[in-house]
């Protein structure tokens, strides 16, 4: 990748002309060259840039890659950042999957966890905080339309240093960490036999 960006580079900045075009006599000195004038210098600082980018992809080529690769990286994350849709797109859905299934082999953690969260939604108390590269959703003490003085003064909100204990997902790379792992062997119950084998719902 580092390869072919550097040797589509070196192609652009090699032919890369002067920009500003001619002018018949009449034109020069006239508004129109004033413009010409303008887009040109622009277009040679960009030129310089790409150039002397060039040049020190040349000089470092392992530095090189390494930032190519971290802004590709920041790209994809950017890109793939699930929106707060997806989330309560994703809860629905697990929470129909759960529905599904029987209680008997219901795997009670999953289930806990999902009516948590949707118990949490309904009361307009889940938060969320896009940082670009992924998503935090939080519990908030109150929901978004409380009037209550402590819902409403700053200085009783939690302050960034236990932000940490109101994360109940992130999510990253179109992926909600907490509600995928909530979700494994959602139609198994551990508790459904007893430790000699036997069903406790027989």
């Amino acid at each position: 990748m580092a390869s072919a960006f550097k040797n589509h580079a070196a192609r652009m900045a090699g032919g890369i002309k002067q920009l500003k075009p001619s002018f018949p006599q009449k034109f020069k000195g006239g508004r129109i060259e004033k413009i010409a004038d303008y887009f040109n210098m622009i277009f040679q600082d960009y030129k310089t840039v790409v150039v002397e980018t060039v040049q020190d992809i040349k000089k470092y080529p392992v530095k090189s890659s390494f930032y190519i690769s971290t802004l590709a990286g920041i790209g994809l994350l950017y890109k793939t950042n699930p929106s707060e849709t997806s989330f309560r797109t994703q809860l629905i859905r697990s929470s129909q999957d759960l529905l599904l299934i029987g209680e008997p082999i219901r795997n009670p953690t999953s289930d806990n966890h999902i009516q948590d969260l949707a118990l949490t939604l309904k009361d307009g108390k889940l938060r969320f905080t896009s940082l670009g590269i992924l998503t935090l959703v939080w519990r908030a003490q109150h929901s978004h339309w409380s009037g209550l003085y402590d819902a409403q003064c700053k200085q009783l909100k939690p302050q960034w240093s236990e932000f940490h204990k109101y994360i109940v997902d992130v999510g990253v790379l179109g992926k909600w960490i907490y509600l995928d792992k909530a979700m494994i062997d959602y139609d198994i119950n551990p508790e459904e036999w007893d430790e000699d084998g036997r069903h406790k719902h027989v």
